[in-house]
């Protein structure tokens, strides 16, 4: 089974969704890179830092610096970014649910799509995904 497909159980599993109710599963992988290079008059490197290049980071960001004698400083951010996106079906009442199980019986009742989105990248904070559809 793809890596994927197994990721994809474990965010499943995890948000206690049924296979039964899913309708539809999509994933995305992007990467975020962005490089700035620093540039100064002045000689701010010693003579004995004649290009240095390095990397620092983790799997979700890696940092690549160069440093060049006399005056150059280059900076390159990389994110990786890695979303799951499983939109599955649930049976709601419509009104507030009653407080017997056997009244909760015969209330009426309608379909309602739910959309998760899970981000794997503990760096990003995604403030705010949630898509509802009232199925009748």
């Amino acid at each position: 089974m793809d890596s994927v497909l197994k990721e994809y159980q474990t965010v499943r599993k995890k948000l206690d969704i049924k296979k039964k109710n899913i309708q539809s599963v999509q994933y995305i992988s992007s990467v975020i890179t962005k490089t700035d290079t620093l540039v100064m008059n002045d000689t701010i490197l010693q003579p004995m830092i004649n290009n240095v290049d390095t990397v620092i980071g983790d799997e979700w960001y890696r940092l690549r610096l160069k440093m060049s004698y006399p005056d150059t400083l280059i900076f390159s951010p990389n994110f990786k970014s890695s979303q799951y996106i499983i939109a599955h079906l649930k049976k709601e009442t419509v009104d507030p649910p009653k407080k017997w199980w056997w009244q909760r019986l015969f209330q009426k009742k309608h379909k309602v799509l739910n959309v998760e989105v899970v981000e794997r990248n503990p760096y990003i904070d995604i403030k705010t995904n949630k898509y509802v559809e009232i199925v009748k």
